[in-house]
């Protein structure tokens, strides 16, 4: 019982003592490995020409410069694509307004033609209605004119009996004072009647009775 506390007692300091060495060693190993990286590159470096690396610069900006145009035009395609759907849209809604203004003017000129046959037909029907008017204005006169003609017929035929009637009378009052008269003087008398009785009738028939 008493060797197993001693044992253990100098048993620790060295297990102590290989866990730090341990430690150390891979510390080191850690710290040399990129020490050794970086000095490989630094030969690699020394070795390229400094023309070389010019180019290599050059070719980076270069490449870099493509990079960034490209960029640039990619955002140039995204702007100029949304401003063409932009203008597609308003060339639709001007392309609809221009529908709705066509179809506005047509109906206008519609009315207006309307209008236009309207008036030359209201036109046409006052000329109807004025001729009309003067025509019948022009009968009306005539029928006048006639009417007076036939009151004037009328009073030569009432003037012509009248004198039919006087000679008549003159006739009976002659032949009641002379008596008998002979066939030859009759035969006048009646001759005269006859032309008398013919004026009477053709003065009746101009006045279309």
């Amino acid at each position: 019982m008493s060797t197993k506390p001693s044992e253990t007692a100098v048993l620790r300091p060295s297990l102590k003592r290989q866990s730090t060495q341990a430690q150390a060693r891979s510390k080191e190993s850690d710290d040399k490995r990129p020490r050794k990286q970086k000095s490989v590159v630094d030969v690699h470096r020394k070795r390229i020409p400094s023309v070389q690396l010019a180019e290599l610069r050059a070719k980076k900006n270069r490449h870099n410069e493509q990079i960034v145009r490209l960029c640039e035009a990619q955002e140039a395609l995204v702007r100029l694509d949304y401003v063409i759907r932009r203008l597609g849209r308003e060339a639709k809604e001007q392309e609809a307004a221009a529908t709705t203004l066509l179809q506005s003017a047509i109906s206008l000129i519609e009315i207006d033609v309307l209008r236009s046959f309207e008036k030359q037909r209201i036109g046409n029907l006052l000329d109807s209605v004025g001729q009309q008017q003067h025509k019948v204005v022009q009968e009306l006169r005539e029928e006048f004119v006639g009417f007076n003609e036939k009151i004037a017929g009328i009073g030569k035929m009432l003037v012509a009996v009248k004198k039919y009637n006087e000679m008549l009378d003159m006739q009976f009052a002659s032949a009641e004072n002379e008596g008998d008269l002979s066939v030859v003087e009759e035969m006048k008398l009646l001759s005269a009647d006859v032309r008398l009785y013919l004026d009477i009738l053709d003065s009746l028939q101009k006045f279309h009775l």
